[in-house]
């Protein structure tokens, strides 16, 4: 009881030292959109007109965010592992008193790496899991053997006791594989979260929009996940999308009081969210793209105070719809996805309507089962 007291309180000494120094707590680093796969979903562009950032550079980003106040760093890509330095870069993080989150496809990753892994001390390592079928993976990937490749990363990190979570996102191609992800995650004693929403590419392409879930099949992978397992981790926002949340009962009133007369009703909006691109450019989001914010010419303070004055200044124009909307409460899309939908952040995208307008149906119905359930309770007193 006192060491969880103990905690519980450093925890808030920590979030109180962040606040007064209004800087993010948790800042994602996009260190390569290098990969050693070649996924057929994927919504990563590369820019080879850029140079990626030295080890000496993302060092030195990694110590001014922790001066800053930062308290969580999440490395992800690509790939991170195709970069030789990230271990280095993960221990650095370490010394200068960062949790390290760790997001990867783990088909690099052999004993000795697991070994490694270990020793440094990972808040979080979260693996990517396309299909639990060899065939089906390695068509996803365009990489054969890649299956077994991660099979045998998760044997030798199991075997190192390096704790990790496997994300998976259903696409169209896998929609009936729910049942047979949950049985291969349990076998490595693994939890599993579930993220049912595809992005377009990031330069506005929808090309791998072909693998993604109609609204409906949505629901249908909501039901199957419920069967398997409950929803306690399900649709987490790995690879910086926000749609975490697929509960579909939620009280509509309360969330709507949130949600009512803001542009950004995520991390944006209450200036608490960071991504540094492989690049040194300072974002709001992953999903918005670059204002030519570097971190390497202005720093991470005045990059920071230039980007927060940036999303502040964001407003919605006269054709913005949210606001009086009555499936706001239920809808999952926000200025990042419309513009990635429809190339203009004020936009409906008519994928997230759809949607929402079935999460409301579904909240309805599940509301009067409750009521009813109630009145015959009620009636048997």
């Amino acid at each position: 009881m006192k060491t969880a007291n103990f905690t519980k309180e450093l925890g808030h000494r920590l979030q109180e030292k962040r606040n007064a120094l209004n800087f993010p707590p948790k800042v994602m680093f996009e260190l390569t959109y290098r990969c050693n796969l070649d996924c057929r979903h994927c919504y990563i562009v590369k820019d080879p007109s850029k140079r990626e950032l030295s080890s000496a550079q993302v060092k030195s980003l990694l110590g001014q965010i922790a001066d800053a106040g930062c308290l969580h760093v999440i490395f992800t890509g690509g790939e991170p592992l195709v970069r030789k330095d990230l271990f280095s870069l993960i221990a650095y993080a370490r010394r200068r008193g960062l949790f390290v989150h760790l997001f990867t496809n783990a088909t690099l990753l052999d004993e000795r790496d697991a070994v490694i892994l270990k020793g440094l001390g990972l808040i979080s390592l979260e693996i990517s899991l396309y299909s639990a079928k060899r065939e089906r993976f390695d068509f996803i990937t365009r990489r054969r053997g890649s299956f077994d490749r991660l099979m045998n990363a998760l044997m030798v990190l199991k075997k190192s006791e390096v704790r990790f979570v496997l994300n998976s996102l259903i696409m169209n191609l896998t929609l009936d594989e729910i049942g047979d992800l949950k049985h291969l995650a349990d076998s490595f004693g693994a939890d599993i979260w579930w993220n049912q929403f595809l992005l377009p590419k990031r330069d506005g392409s929808r090309e791998n929009l072909r693998f993604r879930l109609e609204p409906e099949e949505i629901m249908k992978a909501i039901t199957s996940i419920d069967a398997v397992s409950t929803l306690d981790a399900a649709g987490s926002a790995g690879n910086g999308t926000c749609s975490a949340d697929i509960e579909v009962s939620r009280n509509a009133t309360e969330t709507d009081s949130v949600f009512r007369n803001k542009f950004f009703s995520c991390g944006v909006g209450i200036k608490n969210s960071l991504v540094i691109s492989p690049y040194g450019e300072l974002l709001p989001c992953a999903n918005l793209p670059s204002i030519g914010i570097s971190a390497i010419k202005e720093g991470i303070r005045k990059g920071w105070k230039r980007l927060i004055e940036y999303t502040s200044s964001l407003r919605p124009s006269a054709d913005y719809k949210c606001d009086g909307c009555e499936l706001r409460s239920f809808c999952l899309s926000c200025p990042a996805l419309a513009g990635l939908e429809c190339g203009n952040i004020n936009s409906c995208p008519q994928f997230h309507r759809e949607f929402a307008e079935l999460k409301r149906q579904k909240y309805e119905t599940d509301r009067k089962v409750k009521d009813l359930r109630g009145h015959h309770a009620y009636g048997k007193l």
